[in-house]
């Protein structure tokens, strides 16, 4: 997976329908990157 320039091994799921909510994995994603979830303007960013 890479989030910006960073290369990460993640375990990862795709949902096919617009009615689910953005999903990410905690396991191996959160521990590597504070994110910030700004609903007001869909937006996700990612900060090492």
């Amino acid at each position: 997976m890479k989030i910006g320039e960073e290369v990460i091994s993640a375990n990862v799921s795709f949902a096919d329908s617009n009615g689910v909510p953005r999903l990410l994995g905690r396991a191996d994603v959160f521990k590597r990157f504070m994110i910030i979830f700004d609903e007001v303007n869909l937006q996700t960013i990612f900060e090492t």
